[in-house]
Protein backbone atom coordinates (compact mmCIF):
# COMPACT_ATOMS: atom_id res chain seq x y z
CA UNK A 1 0.00 0.00 0.00
CA UNK A 2 1.26 3.42 -0.64
CA UNK A 3 0.85 4.48 2.75
CA UNK A 4 2.43 2.13 4.32
CA UNK A 5 4.76 4.77 6.23
CA UNK A 6 1.44 6.22 7.96
CA UNK A 7 0.24 2.90 8.85
CA UNK A 8 2.55 2.22 11.26
CA UNK A 9 0.45 4.22 13.86
CA UNK A 10 -2.19 2.02 13.44
CA UNK A 11 -3.07 -1.20 15.40
CA UNK A 12 -5.02 -2.59 12.80
CA UNK A 13 -5.96 -2.34 9.19
CA UNK A 14 -8.39 -4.19 6.64
CA UNK A 15 -8.38 -4.13 2.49
CA UNK A 16 -11.47 -2.96 1.29
CA UNK A 17 -11.09 -4.11 -2.11
CA UNK A 18 -8.12 -2.51 -3.05
CA UNK A 19 -10.19 1.11 -3.27
CA UNK A 20 -10.67 1.68 0.38
CA UNK A 21 -9.20 0.35 3.73
CA UNK A 22 -10.20 0.57 7.21
CA UNK A 23 -7.51 1.66 9.90
CA UNK A 24 -7.65 1.57 13.75
CA UNK A 25 -5.24 3.42 15.96
CA UNK A 26 -3.76 1.85 19.15
CA UNK A 27 -6.26 2.44 21.89
CA UNK A 28 -9.33 3.60 19.74
CA UNK A 29 -11.85 1.18 19.25
CA UNK A 30 -13.25 2.30 15.97
CA UNK A 31 -12.19 2.23 12.41
CA UNK A 32 -11.14 4.95 9.97
CA UNK A 33 -12.24 3.92 6.65
CA UNK A 34 -9.76 5.61 3.47
CA UNK A 35 -9.79 5.75 0.24
CA UNK A 36 -6.60 4.16 -1.36
CA UNK A 37 -5.53 7.84 -2.92
CA UNK A 38 -5.94 9.42 0.38
CA UNK A 39 -2.14 8.87 0.77
CA UNK A 40 -1.84 11.30 3.63
CA UNK A 41 -5.02 9.62 5.46
CA UNK A 42 -5.96 12.90 6.40
CA UNK A 43 -9.65 12.65 4.92
CA UNK A 44 -11.53 9.71 6.72
CA UNK A 45 -15.06 9.22 5.39
CA UNK A 46 -16.72 7.62 7.84
CA UNK A 47 -15.73 6.17 11.16
CA UNK A 48 -16.87 2.55 11.91
CA UNK A 49 -17.00 -0.35 14.63
CA UNK A 50 -16.51 -3.00 12.26
CA UNK A 51 -16.42 -3.90 8.72
CA UNK A 52 -16.26 -6.13 6.51
CA UNK A 53 -16.44 -6.50 2.41
CA UNK A 54 -18.94 -7.69 -0.53
CA UNK A 55 -18.16 -9.98 -3.34
CA UNK A 56 -19.33 -10.63 -6.65
CA UNK A 57 -22.12 -12.87 -7.79
CA UNK A 58 -21.29 -15.78 -8.71
CA UNK A 59 -18.62 -15.32 -5.85
CA UNK A 60 -14.74 -13.66 -7.02
CA UNK A 61 -12.84 -13.00 -4.54
CA UNK A 62 -10.75 -10.43 -5.45
CA UNK A 63 -14.12 -8.67 -6.95
CA UNK A 64 -15.24 -6.34 -4.22
CA UNK A 65 -18.79 -4.98 -4.80
CA UNK A 66 -19.63 -2.91 -1.68
CA UNK A 67 -18.88 -2.53 2.35
CA UNK A 68 -20.83 -3.67 4.95
CA UNK A 69 -20.30 -1.56 8.43
CA UNK A 70 -21.68 -0.62 11.60
CA UNK A 71 -22.32 2.17 13.57
CA UNK A 72 -23.66 1.56 17.35
CA UNK A 73 -26.57 -0.44 17.14
CA UNK A 74 -26.96 0.59 12.84
CA UNK A 75 -26.03 -1.74 10.29
CA UNK A 76 -25.08 -0.02 6.90
CA UNK A 77 -24.69 -1.36 3.01
CA UNK A 78 -23.28 0.51 0.51
CA UNK A 79 -22.48 -0.27 -2.94
CA UNK A 80 -18.78 0.49 -4.76
CA UNK A 81 -20.05 2.36 -8.04
CA UNK A 82 -17.97 1.78 -11.45
CA UNK A 83 -16.91 5.57 -10.66
CA UNK A 84 -15.67 4.08 -7.10
CA UNK A 85 -18.12 6.15 -5.04
CA UNK A 86 -19.84 4.56 -1.80
CA UNK A 87 -23.36 4.18 -2.80
CA UNK A 88 -25.54 3.79 0.17
CA UNK A 89 -28.03 0.64 -0.24
CA UNK A 90 -29.58 -0.58 2.78
CA UNK A 91 -29.38 -0.26 6.78
CA UNK A 92 -31.14 -2.51 9.58
CA UNK A 93 -31.69 -0.50 13.07
CA UNK A 94 -32.46 -3.46 15.28
CA UNK A 95 -34.86 -5.52 13.19
CA UNK A 96 -35.89 -2.56 11.61
CA UNK A 97 -35.09 -2.52 7.88
CA UNK A 98 -34.65 0.49 5.50
CA UNK A 99 -33.95 0.91 1.69
CA UNK A 100 -32.24 4.05 0.77
CA UNK A 101 -33.68 5.88 -2.95
CA UNK A 102 -30.08 7.90 -3.12
CA UNK A 103 -31.18 10.48 -0.85
CA UNK A 104 -33.35 9.04 1.68
CA UNK A 105 -33.77 6.01 3.83
CA UNK A 106 -37.11 4.33 3.46
CA UNK A 107 -38.74 1.92 6.03
CA UNK A 108 -39.49 -1.40 4.57
CA UNK A 109 -40.16 -2.81 7.64
CA UNK A 110 -43.01 -5.46 8.15
CA UNK A 111 -44.55 -7.78 10.65
CA UNK A 112 -42.70 -11.02 10.35
CA UNK A 113 -39.97 -10.19 8.00
CA UNK A 114 -36.12 -10.43 9.33
CA UNK A 115 -33.42 -9.18 6.86
CA UNK A 116 -29.51 -9.92 6.47
CA UNK A 117 -27.73 -7.44 4.50
CA UNK A 118 -24.04 -8.38 5.01
CA UNK A 119 -24.24 -11.55 2.15
CA UNK A 120 -23.83 -10.99 -1.16
CA UNK A 121 -27.63 -10.41 -1.72
CA UNK A 122 -29.92 -8.86 0.83
CA UNK A 123 -31.79 -11.85 2.05
CA UNK A 124 -35.49 -11.63 3.23
CA UNK A 125 -37.51 -14.16 5.02
CA UNK A 126 -41.16 -13.80 6.06
CA UNK A 127 -41.91 -15.34 9.43
CA UNK A 128 -45.96 -16.25 10.02
CA UNK A 129 -47.66 -17.10 12.75
CA UNK A 130 -50.99 -19.59 13.14
CA UNK A 131 -52.70 -21.59 16.27
CA UNK A 132 -50.58 -24.91 17.48
CA UNK A 133 -52.56 -28.02 16.98
CA UNK A 134 -50.30 -29.41 20.10
CA UNK A 135 -51.49 -26.74 23.02
CA UNK A 136 -54.34 -24.31 23.33
CA UNK A 137 -54.11 -20.53 23.25
CA UNK A 138 -50.94 -20.67 21.74
CA UNK A 139 -48.84 -19.91 18.29
CA UNK A 140 -46.28 -21.80 16.34
CA UNK A 141 -44.37 -20.20 13.91
CA UNK A 142 -43.25 -21.01 10.15
CA UNK A 143 -41.20 -19.73 7.60
CA UNK A 144 -42.01 -19.19 4.03
CA UNK A 145 -39.37 -19.33 2.01
CA UNK A 146 -36.81 -16.51 1.35
CA UNK A 147 -35.93 -13.78 -0.94
CA UNK A 148 -33.03 -12.12 -1.84
CA UNK A 149 -32.41 -8.61 -3.75
CA UNK A 150 -30.30 -7.16 -5.52
CA UNK A 151 -28.93 -3.68 -4.94
CA UNK A 152 -30.46 -2.62 -7.60
CA UNK A 153 -33.63 -4.19 -6.97
CA UNK A 154 -33.37 -3.20 -2.90
CA UNK A 155 -33.40 0.51 -5.08
CA UNK A 156 -36.08 0.46 -6.84
CA UNK A 157 -38.53 -1.44 -4.26
CA UNK A 158 -37.08 1.73 -1.64
CA UNK A 159 -38.41 4.19 -4.55
CA UNK A 160 -42.02 2.22 -5.04
CA UNK A 161 -42.27 2.66 -1.17
CA UNK A 162 -41.59 6.12 -0.99
CA UNK A 163 -44.33 6.50 -3.65
CA UNK A 164 -46.75 4.70 -1.14
CA UNK A 165 -49.60 6.55 0.65
CA UNK A 166 -49.25 4.91 3.70
CA UNK A 167 -48.32 7.10 6.28
CA UNK A 168 -46.79 4.45 8.62
CA UNK A 169 -43.70 4.57 5.74
CA UNK A 170 -41.18 6.59 7.65
CA UNK A 171 -38.38 8.50 5.30
CA UNK A 172 -35.16 9.94 6.94
CA UNK A 173 -32.98 11.77 4.98
CA UNK A 174 -29.25 10.26 4.53
CA UNK A 175 -26.73 11.93 6.44
CA UNK A 176 -24.00 13.08 4.34
CA UNK A 177 -20.83 11.88 6.01
CA UNK A 178 -20.11 9.72 3.15
CA UNK A 179 -18.06 11.75 1.12
CA UNK A 180 -14.93 10.63 -1.67
CA UNK A 181 -11.87 11.53 -1.05
CA UNK A 182 -11.96 13.58 -4.33
CA UNK A 183 -15.56 15.06 -3.58
CA UNK A 184 -14.16 16.11 0.01
CA UNK A 185 -11.02 17.90 -0.90
CA UNK A 186 -13.07 19.59 -3.43
CA UNK A 187 -15.63 20.38 -1.02
CA UNK A 188 -13.22 21.63 1.76
CA UNK A 189 -11.67 23.65 -1.22
CA UNK A 190 -14.88 25.58 -1.92
CA UNK A 191 -15.35 25.87 1.86
CA UNK A 192 -11.82 27.64 2.07
CA UNK A 193 -12.67 30.10 -0.77
CA UNK A 194 -16.20 31.02 0.65
CA UNK A 195 -14.17 31.80 3.87
CA UNK A 196 -11.84 33.59 1.87
CA UNK A 197 -14.07 35.58 0.01
CA UNK A 198 -15.99 37.13 2.76
CA UNK A 199 -13.20 38.26 4.55
CA UNK A 200 -10.45 40.95 3.28
CA UNK A 201 -7.15 39.52 2.83
CA UNK A 202 -4.36 41.01 4.64
CA UNK A 203 -2.14 43.33 2.89
CA UNK A 204 1.25 41.73 4.07
CA UNK A 205 0.51 38.44 2.85
CA UNK A 206 2.87 37.24 0.28
CA UNK A 207 1.90 36.71 -3.19
CA UNK A 208 1.24 33.11 -4.06
CA UNK A 209 0.66 31.87 -1.04
CA UNK A 210 -0.91 28.20 -1.11
CA UNK A 211 -3.25 27.41 1.80
CA UNK A 212 -3.92 23.89 0.18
Amino acid sequence: MKNSRRLDDYAEVKNLGGIFFAARKEGEDQFSIFEMADRDMKTPLVKVDSCQVIHQIPYTESKVTGIVFTIGDSQYRYEITPEKKLKPVAKKVGEKLFLSTGSQWVDASADGLSADISFNYISLERKYEYPSKFRKNSKSFKLFGGHCLSNDEARALAHLLAKTVNKEIIREEIPKEIYSYHNAKERLKGERSNSKNSKSIPPQMPKGRDDR
